[in-house]
């Protein structure tokens, strides 16, 4: 009892200067627990919930700012658009936080509705045709994890490699033009309310501790190229499948938006990764809010309708996109050199509340 009184009267949050300076913590997990004299690495809830309070004012501004340039149906597009970004970004998320990123969401999105657009034409229907390509997204995922699991290689490696050979499928598939398919009104207001929720969701069941030590990127000490271990190897196959199911869904919703199917113009989605990062989930795995993902895809999507409101060039759409993906990354830093003092920190009072024990006694 007075070691947590003792804990909770002394937190300080760090300087930046001191955040900058720490050096993120080892992700040398195994499947042995730590030793009883070496306490446990805290994923701190606090630095993500004032980052995203930051986030969320943000977020309203850039919305506010939206409706100020256009008529209030601008909204639901804005709507429509946000929930195909953020399914996507949904499963990059999830796919970081397992400590296996997945770079192909993007054309697994892309194939997942050019398949279901096909076969829409080839008279198949539609429930089918949609179950077809939901399948396909899902079959590619369990085969990335595999290939990740039992070649013990690098996740990012794996599904870069998988976006370019998808991308010639697609473009084979479509040949190269747009495959019309009337699926009835995209519900824009739904289908960012499903995206929500399960940001929100995911994010909340990921800070059970049971869950992030079973699918939080568990890596052993020793060669590279040494197999982690059935834990790690689940979560990379988790990971990998559950962020490609994700991104087959966002396919579908797009081909309801756009009523047909395009071939993808980027392998690695960059709006998505950009608002993945920036809502405070680590690229190196495991470390996560609740809310960050959802506001990082308003700011993302808002930002961007803001910019074509006022005739913006492509390119400079595009290089803000990119340099939000290096904010992100300083974002990542700063989180991990908060846990990093903290963490540090906890481990300094613990001699310090155990010899106040024993005065007392």
């Amino acid at each position: 009892m007075n070691e947590g009184r003792a804990e909770q009267t002394d937190v300080t949050l760090p300087s930046w200067k001191e955040v900058l300076s720490t050096p993120p913590p080892r992700r040398v997990l195994d499947d042995e627990p730590p030793p009883a004299d070496e306490p446990e690495v805290r994923d701190r809830v606090l630095v993500h919930v004032i980052w995203e309070v930051l986030l969320a004012v943000a977020a309203v501004g850039l919305v506010l700012a939206n409706l100020s340039q256009a008529p209030a149906q601008h909204l639901t597009e804005l709507f429509g658009s946000a929930a195909v970004v953020g399914l996507l970004a949904v499963g990059l998320s999830f796919s970081l936080r397992t400590a296996t990123p997945n770079l192909a969401v993007g054309v697994i999105a892309g194939g997942t509705g050019a398949l279901t657009a096909v076969l829409i034409r080839d008279d198949w229907p539609v429930p089918v045709a949609i179950a077809a390509g939901l399948g396909a997204a899902l079959g590619t995922g369990v085969l990335l994890g595999l290939l990740v699991m039992l070649l013990s290689v690098p996740a990012w490696a794996v599904t870069l490699g998988a976006a370019a050979a998808l991308l010639a499928v697609v473009s084979g598939l479509t040949r190269g033009a747009t495959v019309p398919a009337d699926l009835g009104t995209y519900p824009a207001v739904p289908a960012f309310v499903v995206f929500a929720g399960l940001s929100m969701g995911g994010g909340a069941v990921w800070l059970i501790p049971g869950v992030r030590r079973a699918l939080g990127g568990l890596r052993r000490e020793g060669e590279p190229a040494e197999r982690p271990g059935l834990r790690a190897g689940l979560g990379a196959l988790a990971g990998l499948a559950g962020s490609s199911l994700l991104a087959g869904v966002a396919g579908i919703a797009d081909l309801l938006r756009q009523q047909g199917a395009v071939v993808p113009v980027e392998a690695v989605p960059v709006t998505a990764l950009a608002a993945v990062l920036i809502g405070g989930v680590s690229v190196y795995g495991r470390r996560a809010g609740i809310f960050g993902t959802l506001f990082g895809v308003v700011i993302m999507v808002s930002a961007a309708s803001l910019l074509a409101l006022k005739d913006t060039p492509a390119w400079i759409v595009q290089a803000f996109a990119g340099g939000m993906v290096v904010a992100g990354l300083l974002v990542t830093r700063l989180i991990e050199g908060s846990n990093a003092v903290l963490n540090r920190d906890r481990k300094r009072r613990r001699p310090r509340a155990a010899a106040l024990d024993a005065r007392k006694v």
